[in-house]
């Protein structure tokens, strides 16, 4: 393979990663992906001053770190004001339309994950940051880029970062705990945790094996090169990044509510954790005019989903007996509403994983409900244990 036939096949084996992690629709099979990633890995084993920098190879993960640097965002990453019901997001349109009459609205999805700042420099990723205190993060550069949904470069010329949450995919969250069980290691309460964790891991290389992917929802420097957050977004698209699911341009209340309640009946089914959707006044110069509090943006807010996820006692353990005579333990909880349902009970599945998650009478355990699935109990909060649970 010469030089110019190689710059060609790694153009060919991006726009197949492209497609197969970004798009979700495969232009190649797995063996033709596997078979042109090997030639171009032999010829770069050969000769690394040719390297491309961009190459999907690259993406495998280096030399474990021994801590992560702190690193500072451009522009702040702010929190968001929360809503929980129509009274609440009235409310807080009544005062954007004190100031904008006329004012429209940008509404996406809010995942539930790991926020991330990327920032790129002429069209090159310089670095990717942790949320931290949204002032400052760790630096996380180098497990960024073995996510494949994440591009190395990008048609911008200047300075810009790109904002989004890291996710993990409700099967692959799964399979990950599954994993971790067989291997007698503690469980991730939830895919938002299993992502947090994969991101800040010191060995990039375990970041590679988690499939985590980066779903845009914004922008923090070079925002000002935008009018209007709405093309702003698009924008992110047309740069090589996942298209923002449910992406709407709103004109009132009752757009925002029609959005948020697809959003919401589409919780259950969509393959990564919602847990809200985010409102933002589209017109950006309006948005600097309203500014900002001491915790959060006033032209922004988070419209949350009623929790899924909480926390309760077991009491007690019963046995199930199912038709075909197999024997089910069922923990019996100190009652809690999830979604509008008191939940009382939640299946263990069988004895060896109660064993294996270390799961007491006593303990105060995370439970999942989702849609009309059972409950299920995730892990125990072992550090709140006082003495009292028994086995």
């Amino acid at each position: 393979m010469t030089s110019e036939e190689y710059h060609t096949q790694v153009q060919i084996l991006k726009k197949m990663a492209y497609h197969y992690y970004v798009l979700d629709e495969p232009i190649a099979t797995d063996e033709q992906y596997d078979k042109l990633y090997h030639q171009i890995l032999v010829f770069e084993k050969s000769n690394p001053h040719l390297i491309d920098f961009t190459s999907p190879t690259q993406r495998v993960g280096d030399t474990p770190l021994e801590s992560f640097s702190k690193n500072s965002h451009i522009q702040r990453m702010w929190s968001l004001e929360d809503v929980f019901n129509t009274d609440e997001l009235d409310e807080w349109l009544q005062r954007i339309y004190k100031v904008y009459p006329h004012a429209t609205f940008t509404c996406s999805p809010k995942f539930d994950g790991a926020s991330l700042n990327l920032l790129y420099s002429q069209g090159k990723l310089i670095s990717a940051t942790t949320r931290g205190n949204g002032i400052e993060g760790e630096l996380v550069t180098q497990n960024a880029k073995t996510i494949q949904s994440i591009p190395l470069e990008i048609d911008f010329m200047g300075d810009i970062e790109i904002r989004g949450e890291v996710v993990i995919a409700k099967d692959d969250f799964e399979s990950i705990n599954a994993e971790r069980l067989k291997d007698n290691q503690s469980l991730f309460a939830n895919p938002r945790n299993a992502a947090a964790g994969s991101l800040r891991q010191l060995d990039s290389r375990i970041t590679a094996q988690r499939k985590l992917r980066f779903m845009p929802w914004g922008i923090g420097a070079g925002l000002e090169h935008f009018a209007s957050f709405y093309d702003a977004l698009q924008s992110i698209i047309g740069f090589g990044f996942i298209p923002v699911p449910f992406l709407k341009h709103c004109k009132d209340k009752v757009d925002i509510q029609d959005i948020y309640n697809l959003l919401l009946s589409q919780r259950n089914s969509y393959a990564i954790m919602l847990d809200g959707m985010v409102i933002m006044l589209d017109d950006i110069a309006s948005q600097h005019q309203l500014g900002w509090t001491i915790k959060a943006p006033r032209f922004a807010c988070a419209y949350k989903f009623p929790a899924i996820e909480k926390s309760s006692k077991i009491l007690s353990v019963s046995l199930q007996v199912g038709r075909t005579g197999i024997i089910t333990p069922v923990a019996e909880l100190m009652p809690v509403e999830i979604e509008g349902a008191m939940i009382a009970r939640a299946t263990l599945h069988n004895f060896s994983e109660i064993e294996r998650k270390d799961i007491m009478i006593g303990d105060e355990v995370i439970i999942i409900r989702s849609g009309d699935v059972i409950p299920k109990i995730i892990k125990p909060l072992v550090g709140l244990r006082d003495g009292t649970q028994k086995a």
